[in-house]
């Protein structure tokens, strides 16, 4: 009888440790698909903000090839108000950047009196000399080590001894935040830069009269003051827009600002797309820089680089 007992408990004893494991990997099983279920939802999101970004892509290349008529395109930037998606919302800006200081034209000499001058407009407590320091030290982070500019050894010898150490990669800016490790540029200066500058392909950058923003008039002439780029701001607003660069270089208010005609224009060529994209937990901002140019009278808008939650 005992060892009928004996028998019975072990049996039952073997069956709630089967049990139990049975538990244990069922209960496993299910952690894992779960895991992988909101992956999967996961990666579906992503997909699916990529292709809302590219939706907020196409409003702003519609923007550029269907609504530039000057009178119109005064104020920027331009904006597709929050909308509410299946499980989120997007949000899109279209800035241009033709009203503002290209840093790659700093390799040009006649541009380093311009960004001075944008320099002193928004901060006009680092004086001329700070000014001339940020400018020399942009310059360098540009100019390429053939070009004989004799302070680039002293420039690379100040990265090196950072922390981490970096290296200025001597070639034309490819993004705007590379401003941010200039020698002397402070988190403050390069957020009241930010609005007013550029980084485009080339050096030579025309600006839109029409569209500049108040610290880049400035810096079209070193005598022209605050007052003076307001004169101008509400002038064109007066005029809805000057519908050619000589319509305003022969205006009487340019006689005395003297800004140049080769210096300006009534026209934009590069956009920037800004499309903000909230799905669930996850929200992805989505950079493109867009190129307009006119073949055999046809308005083409090129992407021209895209990047994902920095610029």
């Amino acid at each position: 009888m005992n060892k009928y007992h004996n028998h019975n408990g072990a049996a039952l004893i073997t069956s709630m440790l089967i049990v139990a494991l049975v538990v244990t990997v069922v209960g496993a099983l299910m952690l894992q698909e779960r895991i992988a279920l909101r992956r999967t939802v996961q990666v579906l999101n992503a997909d699916q903000a990529v292709l809302y970004a590219q939706g907020v892509e196409q409003w702003a290349i519609g923007l550029v090839k269907h609504d530039f008529d000057p009178e119109k395109n005064l104020i920027w930037p331009k904006v597709l108000p929050l909308t509410q998606i299946e499980n989120g919302q997007i949000s899109g800006l279209l800035y241009d950047l033709q009203n503002r200081f290209n840093l790659n034209s700093l390799l040009l000499e006649e541009q380093i009196s311009a960004f001075q001058q944008l320099v002193l407009a928004v901060d006009s407590e680092l004086g001329e000399a700070g000014a001339e320091k940020i400018t020399d030290a942009t310059r360098a982070w540009i100019k390429n080590k053939r070009s004989g500019y004799s302070e680039l050894e002293d420039y690379d010898a100040y990265y090196a001894e950072q922390s981490p150490p970096y290296t200025a990669p001597h070639r034309s800016m490819a993004s705007i935040s590379e401003l941010r490790l200039v020698k002397g540029m402070t988190p403050e200066l390069y957020n009241k830069l930010l609005p007013h500058v550029a980084v485009l392909p080339g050096v030579e950058h025309k600006i839109n009269i029409n569209t500049a923003t108040l610290p880049v008039l400035m810096s079209l002439n070193e005598n022209l003051s605050f007052d003076d780029a307001i004169s101008i701001i509400e002038l064109r607003n007066e005029l809805g827009g000057f519908k050619t660069v000589e319509e305003f270089t022969s205006h009487p208010l340019n006689e005395t600002y003297k800004i140049k005609g080769t210096a300006i224009t009534t026209d934009s060529q590069y956009f920037l797309v800004r499309a903000d994209t909230h799905i669930a937990q996850q929200h992805l901002i989505v950079y493109s820089l867009l190129q307009k140019s006119i073949i055999k009278g046809k308005v083409v808008v090129n992407l021209k680089w895209q990047s994902r939650n920095t610029l």
